[in-house]
């Protein structure tokens, strides 16, 4: 079952691409990366949104997406004020979108795997010492 839009703000990262303080005429985008089916991602990112607009006393469009494509045409077009997005995209989208991290888990523990081909003189994380990897 999928987690409440909630549970995902703090999990992940909201990065921002707008100024904090914000202006009461502007309607301001968040732009949600296509990991569920729009409707559902509506239904869970909704109550979020209206909070916000009522505690801040703002406007927020919320943009959902049917592909990872157009999402990533809007973040790195600039179009978007606000995004949740996955920890890879996070970085990226900080060094080619100035886009700044608001929000991250202090609970949540990111975990990956390091993949080399089996013939690498790389066999455990200690062989990257003093390595270029990217």
């Amino acid at each position: 079952m999928a987690k409440t839009a909630l549970n995902y703000f703090f999990i992940f990262s909201v990065f921002i691409h707008a100024p904090i303080s914000f202006a009461a005429s502007k309607v301001y985008t968040l732009g949600i990366v296509p990991q569920f089916e729009a409707t559902t991602l509506h239904k869970e990112w909704l109550p979020l949104v209206r909070h916000l607009e009522k505690a801040l006393d703002i406007k927020i469009k919320l943009n959902l997406y049917e592909n990872f494509e157009d999402f990533e045409f809007d973040l790195f077009a600039g179009n978007l004020d606000f995004s949740y997005m996955n920890p890879g995209l996070m970085v990226q989208a900080h060094k080619t979108a100035q886009f700044e991290p608001l929000v991250a888990s202090s609970t949540e523990k990111l975990s990956g795997l390091l993949v080399v081909p089996i013939d690498s003189t790389i066999k455990k994380v200690a062989d990257l010492k003093n390595k270029t990897i990217a």
